[in-house]
């Protein structure tokens, strides 16, 4: 049976995101917070309520989907687009938020890439 790469890299999140938690939220040592939205404003709204509670810290993924119905509208005032949709609200001075902030992105793999690689 065949895996598709997006179900095992998604396998491979959820791995990740259990070991955290037990890690490191179940010891209270950080918090985890995962909320659902399903358009652009809601996503605006659920971030606003996140800040609330003051997290020195707040790590986001900036996808390669750029069309993402959860960020629909956010790319329209943009002016960092290296940190993504979500990276740069959280930056804007609108949001107001003077904690940290670590935008991560996952290489690609590029034909080029491959002659770097070790055997």
């Amino acid at each position: 049976m065949a895996i598709s790469t997006a179900g095992a890299e998604n396998e491979i999140d959820n791995a990740f995101v259990d070991t955290f938690y037990n890690r490191y939220v179940a010891q209270g040592q950080a918090s985890l917070v995962e909320k659902h939205v399903s358009n652009g404003a809601e996503t605006v709204a659920s971030i606003r309520e996140i800040l609330e509670e003051m997290y020195s810290l707040v790590i986001v993924g900036k996808g390669g989907r750029r069309n993402c119905p959860l960020t629909t509208g956010l790319s329209d005032w943009e002016e960092c687009p290296e940190l993504g949709s979500v990276g740069d609200l959280l930056a804007s001075p609108e949001m107001n938020f003077n904690g940290s902030l670590l935008v991560i992105q996952r290489h690609r793999h590029s034909e080029a890439d491959e002659d770097f690689i070790a055997p």
